[in-house]
């Protein structure tokens, strides 16, 4: 197994798409071989996530991460935990992202080896506040709430707020994920650089100028 990876990360730069490697991924998952996937992006990490990012690095680590996060099974969120705690992949960004994809697919019970195993606090706070934003009463989940209701965090920017959500907070559209992609209710979605297509037949209201001209500045 070590050396297809070796191979897969030499040959990276080389490749126009990274299809085939992310079919290979997803068929060893399939069977179970979740740590094949781990490994895969931890070895990427460490040879190409501290220089400049390359496209096929981005676009394969990426795959790499939402396929353990998406994919059922409890051994997929160990390993998608491993991979996000190595030193190579290491990133507080990338925590809160992967807080926001896991609560977003899994149970929250399925979530409690995030608050025993090797977590950052930083993906840990983020994830007890995205599970509170989609409803889970996290004091009564017995794998979350001794983390949650501990001091320890206090010092974090999130650890002032409560846990359970507002009633303006009740019902947000929240991101869900898949696979192959996420999903925003509008208004927070489509990403920028969308542009937005109205209805072909609709009335465009008319409007008139109200801007007065610029005054002469005083001599």
């Amino acid at each position: 197994m070590t050396e297809g990876i070796q191979e897969i990360v030499a040959g990276l730069p080389e490749l126009k798409d990274v299809a085939g490697v992310c079919a290979v991924a997803d068929a060893r998952v399939a069977r179970g071989d979740a740590a094949f996937a781990a490994d895969l992006g931890v070895a990427l990490a460490r040879a190409y996530g501290r220089a400049e990012p390359l496209w096929q690095y981005r676009s394969l680590f990426g795959h790499l991460l939402r396929l353990l996060a998406t994919t059922a099974g409890p051994e997929n969120v160990t390993e998608a935990l491993r991979l996000v705690s190595s030193p190579e992949a290491a990133d507080r960004r990338r925590d809160r992202h992967v807080a926001s994809l896991l609560a977003s697919c899994r149970r929250p019970e399925e979530l409690a080896v995030v608050f025993s195993g090797h977590a950052s606090e930083e993906l840990r706070a983020c994830l007890v506040h995205e599970l509170v934003l989609r409803g889970v009463a996290v004091d009564e989940e017995p794998g979350i709430a001794r983390w949650a209701r501990s001091p320890h965090w206090r010092y974090h920017p999130l650890g002032w707020l409560p846990p359970t959500r507002s009633g303006m907070e009740d019902g947000a559209d929240l991101p869900s994920y898949s696979l192959r992609g996420s999903s925003h209710a509008m208004p927070y979605g489509p990403s920028e650089g969308v542009p937005y297509r109205g209805t072909g037949g609709a009335r465009v209201p008319s409007a008139a100028e109200v801007t007065p001209p610029r005054s002469s500045p005083p001599r």
